[in-house]
């Protein structure tokens, strides 16, 4: 079982973690490679910023794709500063 949280914020400390577990009760276990994703090493000038809140789906041809939230640098002032 996997578990996808967001975590730090939806600020520029947002981020993307994954657990695992054998049981869906737990426990579960960070994964050593996390963030999975992230921009929190990045400024709020990097064109997109505060990545965070994903969701994996796969396609039928078996391929899997992440969708995320982020702030385009380019559209103004964030309510998430």
């Amino acid at each position: 079982y996997y578990l996808l949280v967001a975590e730090g914020g939806t600020g520029v400390n947002h981020a993307v973690m994954i657990a695992s577990s054998d049981k869906v009760s737990g426990p579960y276990y960070p994964n050593e490679r996390n963030p999975v994703i992230t921009s929190r090493h990045l400024s709020y000038n990097n064109w997109v910023h505060s990545t965070g809140h994903a969701d994996l789906f796969q396609l039928p041809d078996g391929r899997w794709y992440m969708v995320l939230l982020g702030v385009r640098a380019d559209a103004g002032p964030s309510m998430n500063r």
